[in-house]
């Protein structure tokens, strides 16, 4: 398991101490606890339904015994096990903000959380829960459980709420000796004034505190802008948070055109950079990652030029992530495979986790 350490309010302290910590070799277990369409289509077969919101409206009283038969079977001890074997130190696992029910429409998971922390404990791995669905979507995406517009900061009651679910979740799962940390909010929108994400992850600080020990990572979001985070709760007051940056090269114009060539330098060397430049100040995770590229990077080449370069792709991200804490992938598995699947692209030789970190 990673090291759990005291951060030291010095700058120079934290250094040492940054250098001394166990990297970490991640997964995440998205489409578990919150659904996403992509990740699991058969559950969503037969609906109109795009994200989990709209899955519960439209199945109403027969919503719970799906979900709850999903969440039995999509993760399984043996998953865990595959990972240990497979060199896997920690889980980040994406938890909605009704994780203990009380929420009208939803369906509570709390069991499945107290399941996953007991199992990783037996396994010796870490957990860092991230607060992946919050009130009101913190970024209009399928993934925050309420696709369409951003409402988390402009809702009467969602920050609240939220403050009032990671207080929970710091007071029943700070007991746990694999308690990595506790991520405040994944992936918020730009659109949420700085001001007020800067205060809400003051106040999550707060509220993990109360329960937790310094011992125990708070972890805010870059809100895909690390230059603007990296130097936000820094100062001698706050002690062992941490920052999340996701990396991908497949959404953006940019991307899409780059070509494989141009693909790899970016992950080898301006990754590389980056995060080096981050560790020096604070601790920084690559959250989410995956070997997913557009198509349109593998223009010009056969089936097995392709997977070499997927190869390729994958040990130039492991690199560079080597100069921060670590790294989640996104995600465990999909029902579809392919490059957004850590079984698969170990099973088709094309991640070796064995170079890495």
């Amino acid at each position: 398991m990673v090291l759990k350490k005291k951060i030291s309010p010095s700058f120079q302290a934290v250094e040492g101490i940054i250098a001394d910590m166990e990297k970490i070799k991640g997964v995440n277990l998205g489409g578990w606890l919150v659904l996403e369409k992509w990740i699991t289509p058969s559950l969503f077969k037969g609906t109109h339904a795009s994200d989990e919101t709209a899955f519960c409206e439209e199945l109403g009283e027969r919503t719970a015994g799906i979900i709850d038969t999903h969440r039995k079977s999509f993760v399984a001890e043996d998953d865990i096990l595959w990972l240990k074997e497979r060199g896997i130190t920690a889980l980040r696992v994406p938890v909605p903000h009704w994780i203990f029910g009380g929420a009208e429409l939803y369906v509570g998971a709390g069991k499945y959380l107290d399941w996953i922390m007991d199992t990783a404990l037996r396994h010796k791995l870490s957990v860092l829960i991230d607060l992946h669905a919050a009130p009101g979507s913190q970024n209009g995406k399928d993934h925050s459980a309420k696709a369409g517009t951003v409402e988390w900061h402009t809702g009467a009651g969602n920050i609240t709420r939220t403050l009032e679910v990671v207080e929970r979740l710091a007071e029943r799962y700070c007991k746990y000796p694999n308690l990595l940390g506790i991520e405040l909010l994944n992936e918020p929108s730009a659109k949420i004034p700085r001001d007020i994400l800067t205060e809400y992850f003051r106040l999550g600080y707060e509220r993990v505190r109360k329960y937790c020990n310094s011992d125990i990572a708070v972890v805010i979001s870059d809100a895909f802008n690390p230059l603007e985070w990296q130097e936000v709760l820094t100062d001698e007051y706050y002690q062992n948070v941490w920052l999340d940056t996701h990396l991908y090269q497949c959404f953006s114009d940019d991307d899409k055109h780059r070509g494989i060539h141009g693909n790899l330098k970016k992950a080898k060397k301006e990754w590389a950079a980056l995060l080096a430049g981050i560790q020096k100040q604070r601790p920084v995770i690559v959250g989410e990652w995956s070997l997913a590229l557009d198509a349109q990077a593998f223009r010009g080449l056969d089936s097995y030029e392709r997977d070499k370069a997927i190869q390729a792709y994958g040990r130039a991200q492991l690199s560079s992530f080597s100069q921060g804490q670590g790294w989640f992938y996104w995600t465990l598995k999909t029902e579809d495979g392919g490059a957004w699947s850590l079984q698969d692209a170990v099973t088709r030789g094309w991640l070796n986790l064995n170079d890495s970190l």
